[in-house]
């Protein structure tokens, strides 16, 4: 499996037959046409990330929803990676059973960008008859034409839980084990500030109604200097927008896993368990839900994108729900 699948995996590590060392630079991609590109979208539900569909595939990433890797060259050509060379894009095909959902998490992404909880640049293509929603990846730099890797681990990998049962990296399946503080001690070792950070992406997940933050969707980075810091968010769209999606909440907050009981007061409550004072924690979520409060309201972050007005309002009520002081 890691020799098939291992040349270009999350982070930075390459799986190597031994004695092969990663490919010298020049790298080496296959431009896709609209049409190959389409075919390899379609064709996802038979061959996962292009697999058997195309170029010699030896890629992996975690998540049951159908996606392909590729890259996107200088010359704006989408490309696909071949020889180990790293992809720098994630294409996910809009679900049936969940229509508009491309636009959801670009718009989400777009606005947790907005708020400065990340980094990666999010829309939605069409290719051939599908939305699909496309995201730069975090894990990489990109430098002119040099792309490079940066290497992440999740929270599943760094506290040591096993996902083989993919419950495992919902809370609620794990409390003793995988929980927001648990995620804060090891921020608290590594890199103490991330701590407020965690607090306003969290924040920004109850305000958005994103249920579906779990131990996988919340990493952290490793630079080439040593130096660890909280991965951006990377995956947040509103799970409420679809009422056959549960309220549930993926990761505890103040000892409730219940999306609708959460509050300002409750998202403070649980920030001081980290080791974050009373006031400093106010300041946090207060910033991150006035944040949000104004870039909802910016039509720039809708373009190209199919956001109906009742999930913007439900939104704007989230948040101001979220500011009232009880």
């Amino acid at each position: 499996m890691l020799r098939e699948l291992g040349e270009d995996c999350a982070g930075a590590v390459m799986a190597l037959p031994s004695g092969e060392v990663p490919p010298r630079r020049p790298e080496r991609y296959e431009i896709l046409s609209a049409s190959k590109l389409a075919a390899l979208v379609d064709n996802l539900p038979a061959a996962p990330l292009g697999i058997g569909d195309g170029p010699v595939t030896r890629k992996s990433l975690a998540g049951i929803q159908p996606k392909l890797l590729v890259s996107k060259l200088p010359s704006g050509d989408w490309a696909y990676s071949t020889d180990g060379a790293p992809s720098t894009h994630i294409l996910k095909p809009e679900e049936a059973a969940y229509p508009g959902g491309a636009s959801n998490e670009a718009w989400c992404m777009r606005l947790a960008k907005a708020c400065g909880l990340t980094t990666v640049d999010a829309d939605v293509l069409q290719i051939g008859e599908v939305p699909v929603y496309c995201v730069s990846r975090y894990d990489r730099i990109i430098d002119g034409d040099q792309v490079g890797r940066i290497h992440q681990e999740d929270f599943c990998q760094a506290l040591g839980i096993e996902t083989f049962d993919s419950r495992a990296k919902y809370g609620v399946h794990s409390a003793k084990r995988l929980n927001l503080r648990a995620m804060s001690e090891i921020l608290r070792f590594h890199a103490p500030v991330e701590r407020a950070r965690l607090l306003a992406m969290t924040t920004f997940h109850v305000a958005i109604g994103n249920a579906d933050a779990h131990g996988k969707n919340h990493s952290i980075l490793h630079h080439a200097d040593g130096r660890i810091e909280l991965a951006p968010i990377y995956d947040a769209w509103s799970t409420i927008q679809y009422p056959r999606l549960t309220r549930t909440l993926s990761l505890s907050i103040d000892r409730t896993f219940q999306l609708e009981a959460i509050s300002m007061e409750r998202l403070i409550a649980e920030a001081t368990t980290w080791g974050l004072g009373t006031a400093a924690a106010r300041v946090v979520v207060d910033e991150t839900l006035e944040h949000l409060a104004t870039e909802v309201e910016n039509a720039d972050h809708r373009d190209g994108l199919t956001i109906s007005d009742r999930f913007a309002t439900s939104i704007r009520r989230r948040v101001s729900d979220l500011r009232r002081v009880e």
